[in-house]
């Protein structure tokens, strides 16, 4: 044995990953993961006004508040987050669909209507349809593998008005972050014109620092919408593959409605 290279056996290796091309759906009873229009997996929630015990819910809460764009894929796709009621954030293992964590929290009691997942970051947009509160964005460390830091949040921006932080992407690039920011209540009529106009904010991600002593990042640019009334309450944010190009949605407006 001495006098000859040793012999190497290598076993058979078995990859498994999440599948890609995935779209998640938040109804009342629950979240459905859709695969080329065919639901591949579910996590239950109780049903407004139904409640039910069962070991793969949300623990057996209630998911309530202003939605806009509530769930988040990690970069890896090997989870997803939901925001949940006052602040909570529940997570969910995209080989299981099971819960997996329901102790992340935001700030308590306050709503949060919008997530967006970069590298090792989750974007939390703090919101509300009716306004009169004080909301913020923020980004909280999301890494398995940061010890105490897990689960850390980092204040960006506290200045977004009444109604908070409506709808937000961040672009292919994975460092231009858009966030709507309504200037009025989405509701079924159109909205009033001294509303105040709604506007986007814009961040760049690269110059994001966090950490339990605080953290911080650059001024956003700030993006004013129409001066034709339209515009007061900019919903869903979309990226595309163009790094320059989102598309904006804003509701109340009529055959007005689509901007990039």
């Amino acid at each position: 044995v001495k006098d000859k290279d040793p012999l190497e056996f290598e076993g058979n290796i078995v990859r498994i990953s999440p599948q890609p091309d995935m779209a998640a759906m938040l109804t009342r009873t629950g979240i459905s993961f859709l695969r080329e229009n065919k639901e591949v997996g579910s996590t239950l929630i109780n049903s407004i006004g139904m409640p039910f015990t069962s070991d793969n819910s949300f623990n057996d809460e209630y998911v309530s508040g202003t939605k806009v764009q509530p769930i988040a894929f990690s970069g890896d796709l090997s989870r997803v987050f939901v925001a949940g009621a006052e602040g909570k954030i529940y997570v969910i293992d995209m080989l299981t669909f099971e819960l997996i964590d329901a102790g992340l929290m935001g700030n308590p009691g306050v709503n949060i209507t919008s997530l967006a997942c970069v590298g090792s970051a989750l974007i939390i947009g703090e919101g509300n349809n009716y306004g009169g509160g004080a909301y913020s964005l923020m980004a909280m460390n999301i890494n398995p593998a940061s010890g105490e830091d897990y689960g850390q949040i980092t204040s960006i921006d506290n200045d977004l008005g009444a109604h908070g932080v409506s709808g937000m992407a961040i672009g292919p690039d994975g460092t231009t972050l858009v966030v709507g920011i309504p200037g009025g209540r989405n509701s079924t009529n159109i909205a009033a014109k001294d509303d105040g106009k709604g506007k986007l904010k814009i961040y760049d991600l690269s110059t994001l620092t966090t950490g339990v002593s605080g953290g911080s990042i650059d001024n956003p640019v700030i993006v004013s919408l129409p001066e034709d009334g339209t515009g007061v309450v900019p919903q869903v944010i979309s990226a595309t593959h163009d790094p320059d190009h989102f598309l904006v949605s804003t509701v109340d407006d009529y055959n007005s409605g689509l901007l990039t």
